[in-house]
């Protein structure tokens, strides 16, 4: 049977360093194309292929030179790097090596179709280009599907939709076995793969909402605290305020006049001023000044 290289786009350098592709919020290209690829891998495995599933660790490379190492070595019959886009699109397409043979154009515009009917988004077509070094020196033809896009608010409801990594890859997995005349099987029940695939999203996703949840928590604690600080500060304010009224109200009652100036607080002469109303024991002529209630008139 044909043997078929699969590999996710982007992951861990040759240096160890880590390249998560494309990010948007929660939405990291490396992840997706993990997921896709193994669910590739199971469903053409179901149709009979020989298959190795690249991990994207050790002599994996994100600029294609150790993808186009291993699938060589291996003598793949045919090879498929799965990445996805970003850059403020949205829908699928397909890309292929622009001296590729016309068989395998029709498979990348069979890929597209599927995916894009797969998912609801639009189909982008194909992207014939010398651009991509994967596409352009592994000896096997090859494609790179971009299933959808990760900053599009559009493809993020596709993404995450259940079965989102399985109906990407029964859509390129059609077209490869037309391509090799191999009969296509569709499956009968979730494979081990395609669960795991559905079970990682749906567990990455509730570490997303997790997290979130976490940072609203976090954020209400921060303004809770400001809050209990302010309302610290308010109650000292009003311990001087009370003590103020105190010795204003002592002062009225020995029958001395009080003046409020205007560098005294506003909060001090209204609390006085309603405090005087209330107990009916003085009038406030104008608007500063506070004196003893007058006499009534014989």
């Amino acid at each position: 049977m044909p043997r078929v290289f699969l590999a996710p786009g982007h992951g861990v350098r040759p240096d160890g360093q880590f390249d998560p592709g494309a990010v948007s919020g929660s939405y990291q290209e490396h992840r997706l194309n993990t997921l896709v690829a193994t669910a590739l891998a199971g469903a053409l495995r179901r149709c009979g292929f020989e298959v190795l599933l690249e991990r994207g660790g050790g002599d994996h490379d994100p600029n294609f030179v150790g993808s186009v190492k291993a699938a060589d070595a291996w003598d793949a019959d045919y090879a498929v790097e799965v990445h996805h886009n970003a850059g403020g699109g949205t829908g699928v397409e397909v890309l292929v090596n622009d001296q590729t043979s016309h068989a395998n154009r029709q498979l990348a515009e069979q890929a597209a179709a599927g995916m894009a009917a797969a998912l609801g988004l639009p189909n982008r077509g194909v992207l014939a280009r010398s651009r991509e070094a994967f596409n352009r020196r592994v000896a096997a033809p090859s494609c790179m599907p971009e299933c959808a896009f990760v900053d599009s608010p559009a493809d993020q409801r596709a993404i995450d939709r259940p079965g989102y990594a399985s109906l990407v890859a029964e859509a390129i997995c059609q077209p490869i076995c037309a391509f090799f005349t191999v009969p296509y099987r569709p499956p009968e029940r979730p494979t081990e793969e395609m669960r795991m695939a559905d079970l990682q999203t749906i567990l990455d996703r509730l570490d997303t909402i997790q997290g979130k949840v976490e940072t609203t928590f976090n954020q209400v604690n921060i303004k809770t605290g400001a809050l209990a600080n302010r309302l610290d500060q308010h109650a000292a304010a009003l311990g001087e305020i009370e003590v103020a009224v105190a010795g204003l109200l002592g002062k009225l009652a020995a029958g001395l006049p009080v003046t409020l100036t205007p560098a005294d607080r506003e909060d001090v002469a209204r609390l006085v001023a309603t405090r005087l109303q209330l107990d009916g024991e003085a009038t406030i002529t104008g608007t500063l000044q506070i004196g003893p209630k007058a006499e009534p008139q014989g």
